[in-house]
């Protein structure tokens, strides 16, 4: 994910908030505000989601 917002410019910082034991959890993805509408387009995100 982070790879892919870099690749299309946008810089990026993945959360990984996953218990390694149990493999569930949350995957956060930060960008510049700036960015967000164009990171949701490059990852294929209705707008407005989360």
């Amino acid at each position: 994910m982070r790879n892919t917002l870099e690749g299309a410019g946008i810089p990026a910082v993945v959360l990984n908030q996953r218990d390694s034991s149990y493999g569930f959890g949350e995957l956060g993805v930060w960008v510049p505000s700036e960015h967000v509408e164009r990171a949701r387009e490059v990852l294929g995100l209705a707008p407005g989601a989360s």
